[in-house]
């Protein structure tokens, strides 16, 4: 069975269209929203330092400038997590960590 075919589909609740999402809007209502939302709450203070870092790590992967790596704990696909903080050089080590271990560092149990 294909992940679509497992899908719950869900009617959008501003345009009605069919879509995947667990959330209320289809994907292209959130972003329209998102628009609208942004400009009157910008991020201040750590947020902000967070998206910057965010952003200056997401182009160093673009550009090649960070490799991807494999969860550092299990071997699986991994995401970018900022271990030592986000400003300056911190901004460029990423530790690489699957969803799973992701969650666990920000959530312990």
């Amino acid at each position: 069975m294909t992940d679509v075919a497992r899908a719950t589909f869900r009617l959008c609740s501003k345009c009605g269209k069919e879509h995947t999402r667990k959330h209320a809007y289809c994907a292209d209502c959130f972003a329209a929203y998102m628009r609208e939302w942004r400009p009157g709450h910008p991020l201040s203070g750590e947020a902000l330092k967070r998206s910057i870092a965010r952003s200056k790590a997401k182009v160093y992967l673009k550009r090649g400038k960070i490799q991807r790596q494999p969860c550092e704990v299990c071997g699986k696909r991994a995401q970018m997590h900022h271990h030592k903080g986000y400003e300056g050089a911190a901004a460029l080590d990423v530790q690489w960590l699957c969803r799973d271990h992701h969650l666990a560092v920000h959530h312990p149990v």
